[in-house]
């Protein structure tokens, strides 16, 4: 009965009991994770991953909650040495000084509806500008931010709350910056190994102690960190 509950569009019901929605909610992250798995397309990440290398800036941009998780994932890529930094607009004036020295970030739009006006506003300028960009977006709804981007992936979205829409929508999205992250991580590895090292400190007593910079650790921890300023 619990995986038949987890399987429907609407997992929860006003009959759902507290035992219910501790088991049902693992199963619900999983569904998300497991449908936004099936939509991804392996040349797209691999060529994101490439334009974030070369770029060595990326520039998130989302509106509300995908606002939230812009700042969550910049402090992730930050963490694994990536200069990255979350918008909620376009800002005209950081885009011209970028053209001015040169300067080309990645760009990451989300909006899991793909039609938010203003996230559709800045694809435009950034397209004016030739900047690469990648849409993160549900692969049922609008596609008018699609097809101002470079590249797209696609999200797991529900209609509603009673769908858990913000929940599913919010995992789908960070597990696909994960995805991303996790391998520029993978290919830095030597680095954030060495970052990882003990190095001798001295405590305020004078006296010598070993100290890890916890690299990794900060990195995947990022998601219950930021959420507590959600």
């Amino acid at each position: 009965m619990k995986l038949n509950y987890a399987l429907t569009e609407e997992p929860f019901s006003k009959n759902t009991t507290v035992d219910d929605v501790i088991e049902l909610i693992p199963s619900l992250y999983a569904r998300s994770f497991e449908q936004t798995k099936s939509f991804l397309d392996r040349n797209t990440i691999i060529r994101c991953i490439n334009y974030i290398k070369s770029s060595k800036c990326v520039d998130i941009y989302g509106e509300g909650l995908n606002y939230d998780i812009a700042n969550m994932a910049c402090y992730k890529m930050m963490d694994i040495g990536i200069d990255a930094h979350a918008f909620n607009c376009a800002y005209w004036e950081y885009m011209k000084r970028n053209e001015l020295k040169n300067q080309k970030p990645f760009n990451i739009l989300i909006s899991h509806t793909g039609k938010n006006p203003d996230i559709i506003d800045t694809a435009k300028r950034l397209k004016r500008y030739h900047h690469k960009t990648l849409c993160i977006c549900g692969r049922e709804e609008d596609q008018r931010l699609a097809q101002l981007c470079d590249e797209v992936l696609y999200i797991k979205t529900t209609p509603s709350t009673l769908a858990f829409s913000n929940t599913v929508f919010s995992m789908s999205t960070m597990y696909v910056l994960d995805i991303i992250m996790s391998y520029i991580l993978c290919t830095k590895y030597d680095e954030m190994e060495e970052r990882t090292k003990p190095c001798m400190v001295k405590d305020r007593h004078g006296k010598e102690r070993k100290e890890h910079e916890k690299v990794s650790r900060r990195f995947f921890m990022g998601w219950s960190h930021c959420c507590q300023s959600i």
